[in-house]
C-alpha cells in the first residue's frame, strides 16, 4: 500500500461513524482493522489494512522474542491487541463505524470538535482534536525535527 500521509479533520456522526477523507479512501482497501493505539499517554485509534495490522503485531511479538503460548506476558499482549480491535468495512459513502469501547478509549466522544485523521505510512491514526493538539505540542517541544541530525 502506498504511504499514507497528511492529515484531515472529520466529525463523528450520532451513530458513531466517521467519513474517511477521499484522499485516504482511494488508498485503502474496503475491509480494515480498527484498533487501540499502544500510546496510552495520547490515546488514539489506528486503522490498518488487515495484513498490515497482522504484520505490525507480528513485529511487536518478534521484538519481545517471538510469541510463545506459555509466555504469559506475550499472551497478554496478543490478547490485549486482538480483544481491542475490530474488523470494519467502509460503507458505500466512505464511512466506518467506531465501536463505543474504542471511542471511549480514545476519548473521541469527549471532544465536540471532532477528530484528526493522520497518515502514518501504513496506517491512519484517529485522535480527538484535543488529544491531537496536546500530542502536537509535545512533539514540537521535543524538537522532533532535530532528532534526525
Amino acid at each position: 500500500m502506498p504511504g499514507l500521509k497528511g492529515r484531515a479533520q472529520a466529525s463523528v456522526d450520532g451513530k458513531g461513524r466517521v467519513s474517511l477523507p477521499a484522499k485516504y479512501r482511494k488508498l485503502l482497501p474496503e475491509e480494515l482493522v480498527l484498533a487501540k493505539s499502544p500510546n496510552r499517554d495520547f490515546p488514539a485509534l489506528v486503522l490498518y489494512a488487515e495484513e498490515d495490522y497482522d504484520r505490525w503485531l507480528d513485529n511487536v511479538m518478534e521484538s519481545k522474542g517471538g510469541y510463545a503460548a506459555n509466555n504469559q506476558a506475550l499472551d497478554d499482549i496478543m490478547e490485549e491487541y486482538y480483544e481491542n480491535s475490530e474488523n470494519v468495512k467502509v460503507d458505500g459513502i466512505g464511512r466506518i463505524p467506531l465501536a463505543p469501547h474504542l471511542r471511549a478509549y480514545a476519548r473521541i466522544d469527549d471532544d465536540n470538535r471532532g477528530i484528526v485523521i493522520s497518515g502514518a505510512k501504513d496506517h491512519l491514526v484517529l485522535r480527538s482534536v484535543a488529544i491531537w493538539e496536546a500530542n502536537s505540542a509535545r512533539r514540537a517541544s521535543a524538537s522532533v525535527y532535530d532528532a534526525h541530525r
